[in-house]
């Protein structure tokens, strides 16, 4: 769903689905599950998206670590 708002331009509504995502998958799966990381990169790709460079950034730093755990 949060995918499909991006691409509708919804970008708003698709940060929420998609932090809504992650939280819930850190609780559920953990920190360091292929999911939770790749929602994190998830969330870097979108603030990219919406030119937040930095939040980018922070996220995608953090998919990074996480894999190297």
């Amino acid at each position: 769903m949060a995918a499909v708002r991006s691409d509708q331009g919804r970008l708003e509504e698709s940060l929420a689905l998609h932090i809504d995502t992650l939280e819930r998958q850190r609780r559920i799966l953990g920190p360091t599950h292929p999911n939770t990381i790749q929602s994190i990169g998830n969330l870097a790709v979108l603030h990219r998206k919406m030119d937040n460079v930095a939040d980018a950034l922070e996220f995608q730093l953090e998919a990074v670590a996480l894999t190297r755990e």
